[in-house]
């Protein structure tokens, strides 16, 4: 973008392991939409770790989605400070893994895009 701003609309994703070893719930923001890979598109940056997940029984990743919002970044921003305390710091670079079951993070999700559209 040639006014130096990064985008603001798209998706705010969970992705988590069923049989992971211990929390490790990830909520992201991306352009693409993070559940439905795209025709052509080959792997999103988070296919390794899906991948050698798998590998060592864990099985795939699960994914699940906001719909498309036109400021997403707000709402993953909010959910990352509403979870701040559970933060994983151990885990990852981006530090967006946070110590909280999955069905937990996306009704804090779903509440912060009630929020938005209200």
């Amino acid at each position: 973008m040639s006014s130096g701003k990064r985008p603001r609309d798209g998706y705010v994703y969970v992705f988590w392991h069923d049989k992971g070893p211990s929390l490790h719930t990830k909520i992201g923001y991306s352009r693409r939409h993070p559940c439905v890979p795209e025709e052509g598109f080959k792997a999103t940056r988070h296919s390794h770790l899906g991948f050698s997940l798998e590998a060592f029984g864990f099985g795939g990743l699960k994914c699940w989605s906001t719909s498309y919002l036109d400021d997403a970044r707000s709402v993953e921003e909010a959910a990352h400070l509403a979870l701040s305390d559970k933060r994983r710091k151990d885990v990852g670079t981006a530090k967006e893994i946070f110590a909280v079951p999955s069905d937990e993070a996306i009704e804090i999700l779903k509440g912060l895009v009630r929020a938005e559209t209200y």
